[in-house]
């Protein structure tokens, strides 16, 4: 008897702390910052698709002319069935326009273009950087606008 009135007594007091770390969480919601990561991470369909300074590269021949003729570029790889791709449009539309001038951006989707292998990607959304026509780095998966922004940077 004693332990089961130990046990509600401690069952309330943990509901009481969760309530609590719930509202404190839902405040943080309101926060200036926090609308910034909401901002980004918001599905592509709530951004024009057409914004950006991105180029579609559609076979092996124009990509490799890309990488030999721009000093920095940036090649997204993505298909239109992946939500994290979708997710990461208009990010990346974003950041062509911010960054347009030091990184050309491009766009690959994998089941369009028949060699795609030669990317050897584990994962999408890729963003494969390459400098000066060679591979430099890689980010695999979604970010924010910032942190792949940060990843960018690093890279030239």
């Amino acid at each position: 008897m004693k332990n089961t009135i130990i046990v509600g007594i401690v069952s309330i007091a943990l509901l009481a702390i969760g309530f609590t770390l719930y509202k404190a969480i839902r405040k943080t919601d309101t926060l200036p910052q926090n609308q910034e990561i909401k901002k980004e991470l918001e599905p592509a369909a709530a951004v024009d698709s057409s914004e950006g300074k991105v180029t579609t590269i559609k076979n092996k021949s124009e990509f490799e002319a890309l990488i030999q003729k721009n000093p920095a570029v940036v090649v997204k790889l993505s298909a239109t069935w992946c939500p994290p791709c979708n997710a990461m449009k208009p990010i990346y539309n974003r950041l062509s326009i911010e960054m347009g001038e030091k990184l050309t951006f491009t766009e690959i989707d994998v089941d369009q273009f028949q060699e795609s292998q030669i990317f050897n990607a584990r994962g999408i959304p890729a963003f494969i950087i390459y400098k000066n026509g060679k591979e430099d780095s890689r980010v695999i998966g979604s970010r924010t606008q910032a942190e792949l922004k940060t990843e960018l940077l690093k890279a030239l």
